[in-house]
């Protein structure tokens, strides 16, 4: 057994606090699969070259082991190097090990804090978005939305978000039913469809007033913003809503809001793999 006062020793507490070494050969072939991620696209050799720093012949190596492994491949016709079928299945494994409600609740605590509304999150079901998480902000929010509640399609900024990047067939058939219910209250085709160009434009749903979920009740006083969540597919994922009084929640379009929002969404965005924009 080694004596207690070696064990703790000086010299023992900084020899456990200097770095590991590593192998430099793992970390200069990980630098080759960086410059593809921030690339957002297929490389020549020599792009590789500049990004990485590595020679040609030592890029050329790194390429050649990972291109055997299944991580690269190689375009024969462009010569372009690209992520391979491993890679996908490192990053999908990757993704299926993630909780995202717990993530998700890490952004939304954030951003309570910094706008001080209260946030939901919202996924896709087959009824509609369901509400699956909320954090409150400093405000009181005077009205409550249950977990589990069911959002409107086509007059909450919640349903906008989802349904400007959703397949027609997957929304229509529940906007159909929406009108019915809502009647005046519901927009008519032309409106909705300049209501979802500008949330694709904008990047945002947002409403100057609130019905609130499946009850046809309007809430003339509150304003709301929500914004979509894409995840690797870029598809979209969830939806992230802030709702607050129209006096203390500012949603003009060059409001901190609506910068704090986007920033949150796109931060949970990344942490699911989706990339806001590729390299020309």
């Amino acid at each position: 057994m080694q004596p207690k006062y070696l064990a703790d020793s000086p010299m023992k507490k900084l020899k456990k606090a200097r770095p590991q070494p590593g192998i430099q050969s793992v970390e200069n072939a990980f630098s080759v699969l960086g410059a593809l991620v921030s690339a957002g696209r297929p490389l020549r050799l020599r792009d590789i070259e500049e990004v990485t720093g590595l020679s040609r012949n030592l890029a050329h190596a790194y390429l050649v082991s990972l291109r055997r492994v299944g991580v690269v491949v190689q375009d024969p016709e462009t010569a372009r190097y690209d992520f391979g079928g491993m890679a996908l299945q490192i990053g999908l494994s990757a993704l299926s090990r993630m909780d995202f409600l717990a993530s998700a609740r890490s952004v939304m605590d954030k951003l309570a804090d910094k706008i001080g509304e209260s946030v939901w999150l919202s996924v896709w079901s087959e009824r509609g978005p369901v509400i699956v998480a909320k954090v409150e902000g400093r405000h009181a929010s005077p009205f409550e939305i249950r977990i589990g509640a069911i959002a409107d399609v086509t007059v909450t900024a919640t349903g906008r978000a989802f349904i400007a990047y959703l397949k027609h067939e997957l929304w229509v058939p529940i906007a159909q039913q929406e009108r019915a219910r809502l009647g005046s209250l519901a927009p008519s085709d032309a409106q909705l469809e300049e209501d979802l160009r500008e949330v694709r434009v904008s990047g945002l749903g947002s409403r100057h007033e609130i019905v609130v979920p499946q009850q046809n009740i309007v809430l003339r006083q509150f304003s709301a913003l929500a914004a979509p969540v894409f995840d690797h597919s870029q598809s979209i994922k969830a939806v992230l809503t802030v709702i607050g009084l129209s006096e203390l929640f500012d949603c003009s379009p060059e409001s901190a809001s609506r910068h704090l929002l986007k920033e949150a969404a796109g931060e949970l965005s990344s942490r699911l793999g989706h990339q806001s924009s590729v390299a020309a």
